[in-house]
């Protein structure tokens, strides 16, 4: 899938998605929280990082799901991703992972791009999800 940041129409990249074959719907909260999450990490990941190759993948175990999203822009200061960095976007992604109950860890270095894994509990209530809701996806 091509990039293409509004803020420099001079630059391109790609971005690559994946989804784990066992998927299951979570309750809307959860799926409302993932979505506006990886959204900021694709919003920092361009606007910020410069980034021209992003990968985002969602995988499921019976404990939990994870939402992993590497970019290979210009990476984080140390300071930045202890603070939630200089913008509100970072803060507003570790309150939502607080919400679900879940685990961020950022990794990133100057110069070296952003991995930022959200961790969160899987519900009992979550079900896998049948091949006629698999084709809808």
């Amino acid at each position: 899938m091509p990039l293409r940041s509004k803020s420099d129409d001079a630059r391109e990249g790609e971005a690559r998605t994946a989804l784990a074959k066992a998927l299951r719907r979570l309750d809307a909260a959860k799926e409302h929280h993932l979505l506006r999450i990886g959204l900021e990490a694709l919003t920092n990941a361009l606007k910020h990082g410069r980034a021209t190759r992003i990968d985002i993948e969602l995988s499921f175990t019976p404990d939990s799901t994870r939402l992993l999203v590497t970019d290979d822009g210009q990476g984080l200061e140390s300071a930045e991703r202890a603070s939630g960095g200089a913008h509100f976007g970072l803060q507003g992604v570790r309150e939502r992972v607080d919400k679900l109950g879940g685990v961020l860890e950022i990794d990133s270095s100057p110069g070296a791009g952003t991995r930022l894994v959200v961790t969160i509990p899987a519900r009992l209530e979550s079900q896998p999800l049948s091949h006629a809701q698999l084709s809808e996806i």
